[in-house]
């Protein structure tokens, strides 16, 4: 969007961005970028309150940041693999324990 300037830098959930676009949807036609953007999360998103249920799990374990914690819910990885690549961001070494904990979070155990 050329000429606008962003009021607030913040990561988004996909969920969010779906929000987003819903409601710039109301205003009236969404640009080519906007209505890809809008298919996309379509096809990737998963509830939100599944999402928003496991991010707060994840939060109240105090092991990762922000956009880990985003991107864990967006991604919701099935198992131990997928979750150490995408933990590999964080820059930090985690414990089985940490890693059996995180995956806990996001499946609701």
């Amino acid at each position: 969007m050329i000429g606008k300037k962003a009021e607030e830098k913040s990561a988004a959930s996909i969920n969010q961005v779906m929000d987003i676009i819903e409601e710039r949807k109301k205003e009236g036609e969404l640009t080519y970028e906007q209505q890809r953007s809008y298919e996309h999360a379509k096809i990737l998103g998963i509830s939100k309150e599944k999402c928003e249920k496991a991010r707060k799990r994840l939060e109240a374990l105090d092991l990762l940041g922000e956009k880990t914690v985003i991107k864990l819910t967006d991604i919701m990885p099935p198992n131990q693999l997928l979750l150490k690549q995408i933990l590999v961001k964080e820059g930090k070494t985690f414990t089985d324990e940490q890693l059996t904990k995180i995956m806990g979070a996001i499946s609701g155990k």
